[in-house]
């Protein structure tokens, strides 16, 4: 997106576009094992990477809610190695706390 800050894109390939598709619903009833697999690439992408922002949005409000119920479900585990960031109304970026409702998020490695 700019210097250091990188979108988090994640969908399912379509094969007959040959292209990302961050809209379709396959229902697999996997979402953990979805979740899983993203941080492993966040974490992977961030050794690389070290100093990289990740900015992630939600393709609908309602993924974007779900994303939400996800950092909150494993926060504690999150921020051991990251800061995570929420944006709200007027594109203010505050620290992420549980009960208020964000527009995207922004994650960075901790300093070590």
């Amino acid at each position: 997106m700019q210097d250091n800050l990188y979108n988090l894109a994640f969908g399912d390939w379509n094969e007959e576009e040959q292209r990302l598709d961050d809209l379709i619903n396959s229902n697999n009833q996997d979402t953990d094992k979805i979740f899983a697999t993203i941080a492993a690439a966040i974490m992977d992408f961030n050794k690389h990477y070290p100093g990289a922002t990740i900015y992630v949005i939600g393709s609908t409000p309602a993924r974007t809610r779900l994303y939400q119920m996800q950092i909150n479900k494993y926060l504690d585990e999150i921020a051991i190695d990251f800061e995570v960031f929420g944006v709200i109304e007027h594109e203010q970026l505050v620290p992420f706390s549980p009960g208020i409702k964000y527009l995207s998020f922004i994650a960075r490695r901790k300093s070590l």
